[in-house]
């Protein structure tokens, strides 16, 4: 992969690798392992805790009210 040139007022970021800006890079750099952001005393390995709101493209299109419903059902439960 190549990065992106920035064009005439816009800014781009930097890739670094090994200390130094690159312009070409595996994707392989974007994969990020999941394992390393869970605590280590924690045995809750439970990354989605609500999972009952209605997915995008299957069957129905989400509402207003579908979202305020979820806030309802889900208001007392710690963030």
């Amino acid at each position: 992969m190549v990065a992106k040139q920035p064009g005439p007022n816009e800014m781009v970021p930097a890739i670094v690798k090994e200390g130094k800006t690159v312009k070409d890079f595996e994707p392989d750099f974007f994969i990020v392992s999941v394992a390393h952001g869970q605590p280590k005393g924690s045995k809750d390995y439970n990354i989605l805790k609500n999972y009952d709101f209605p997915t995008l493209n299957r069957g129905k299109a989400q509402t207003r009210q579908d979202f305020k419903d979820y806030i309802k059902r889900h208001k007392n439960e710690p963030a």
